[in-house]
């Protein structure tokens, strides 16, 4: 595999960092998708946080447990097409890996990583 490294450098003006070749719409689109991630996790967060009624069926937890390794499924590829899109490599090979319902993936090796 491939090392993906990437040179960063700071913006003139306003000394934030900026990624060769990235566009105002490559920022755009990561906005979007960490305000999607910042949803998917509040969402999460509040059904993690509910009590659980002391005569819930065993099914229904496991419903509950389904239902936050879904949206955990779905944040983690809504970050790695975030940073796709930034020209960061994702935890996986493959954005898309993170949906593969019980598939054992390859994780991608971290940015600068030998």
């Amino acid at each position: 595999m491939k090392k993906h490294r990437s040179t960063v450098h700071a913006h003139p003006a306003l000394n934030i960092p900026t990624l060769p070749g990235l566009t105002a719409a490559n920022v755009a689109h990561a906005r979007g998708l960490l305000r999607e991630v910042g949803s998917l996790a509040s969402l999460a967060l509040d059904m993690s946080r509910k009590p659980l009624p002391a005569d819930q069926e065993v099914e229904d937890l496991q419903s509950r447990v389904s239902v936050l390794q879904h949206l955990l499924d779905r944040i983690g590829w809504v970050a790695d097409v975030g940073l796709r899109e930034l020209g960061e490599p994702g935890s996986f090979a493959r954005a898309e890996d993170w949906l593969l319902a019980g598939v054992s993936v390859s994780r991608a090796a971290p940015a600068g990583a030998a």
